[in-house]
């Protein structure tokens, strides 16, 4: 099976997981980050409920706002404040139940490397110096994500780790 054809059908199966918690905390307003006006972070309904914009922010360690959805309700997007995502950090994340098959798909990239004290078991998989995948698995939750940073700020995986951190507080 060639990658675009893995790609596709990891896609499927962690969009197509059932039994998210939807709506948590839906509603709450957390104390804004400087340089994050305290208007823009009202946490949005739906699934991007798991981690507000201003714990989005501190976790990067950057201004960062949800991006406008693209109406599958699938996955959620944060970038920039900005809006240049060439200069700061956008992450892609997604929980689903029973989304264990996520974490055993990235176990068996060569490139995964194990992360202790993260949820019940958790993975990193670097793309480059520019790009990283995150997969935790948490009782009956995985929560994965992809991080890009084009700037060149680094710490890719300790900023995922971060926001990962927070979702996993939510569940």
């Amino acid at each position: 099976m060639n990658v675009s054809k893995v790609a596709v059908a990891l896609s499927l199966l962690v969009g197509c997981s059932k039994d998210v918690k939807r709506d948590a905390g839906a509603g709450e307003r957390a104390a804004a980050p400087s340089g994050v006006a305290e208007s823009t972070i009202a946490r949005p309904r739906g699934i991007c409920g798991y981690i507000t914009e201003a714990e989005a922010s501190r976790a990067l360690d950057q201004p960062s706002k949800y991006r406008r959805a693209d109406g599958t309700g699938q996955s959620c997007t944060l970038d920039p404040a900005s809006g240049d995502a060439f200069h700061g950090a956008s992450v892609d994340f997604r929980v689903s139940r029973g989304g264990t098959d996520v974490y055993a798909f990235f176990a068996a990239q060569k490139a995964a490397e194990p992360l202790r004290g993260l949820g019940d078991r958790a993975l990193w998989l670097p793309a480059g110096d520019t790009r990283g995948n995150l997969v935790v698995v948490n009782g009956p939750y995985a929560v994965s994500l992809t991080i890009s940073d084009f700037s060149g700020k680094g710490n890719l995986k300790a900023r995922a780790r971060a926001f990962a951190e927070r979702v996993l507080d939510r569940l």
